[in-house]
């Protein structure tokens, strides 16, 4: 049922803002047939974009642990932000006249090593995660391949 309505609704949606463009136009003139044609193209991408995530999870599904841990930063970078944001207020003191050269010398120091450790680590945390997530793309494709090849293989079979 929902792939009959998804083949359709592209079409349904195109003819009601044609319909809404032209009833605007000549209702209100120019500039509320284009609003309703920027409605019509982010509506259109807006679909798109929920078909390309629908397919996406038909084959695997992530568990919320797993999402999260797809778009939440790790605890090397968050102390990274927080020991670049204090080097950020150090800077500031310094210029406000609130320490002095030598403190903040031997401050900067001592943030900088930090941060270029954290940004290491980081890094390496990355790697790890991009290497996770090509091979969660790999089995993904191979598992879709595999579905469109049986899909064909029946085809034929018919």
């Amino acid at each position: 049922m929902a792939n009959n309505f998804s083949a359709f609704f592209p079409a349904i949606v195109a003819s009601s803002f044609i319909a809404l463009t032209a009833t605007a136009g000549g209702v209100f003139g120019y500039s509320a047939a284009i609003l309703c044609l920027a409605a019509a193209a982010l509506s259109s991408a807006i679909f798109l974009i929920y078909l390309s995530l629908a397919e996406g999870g038909e084959t695997q599904s992530l568990s919320v642990e797993e999402a999260l841990s797809l778009v939440s930063p790790t605890a090397e970078e968050e102390e990274k932000r927080a020991v670049l944001r204090a080097l950020n207020d150090l800077q500031f003191e310094r210029s406000m006249g609130k320490i002095s050269e030598q403190d903040y010398q031997e401050g900067a120091r001592e943030y900088r090593l930090a941060a270029s450790r954290l940004i290491a680590q980081s890094d390496l945390s990355l790697a790890d995660r991009k290497k996770a997530a090509l091979e969660r793309f790999k089995n993904y494709a191979d598992a879709h391949a595999k579905e469109e090849k049986q899909v064909s293989v029946e085809k034929v079979e018919k």
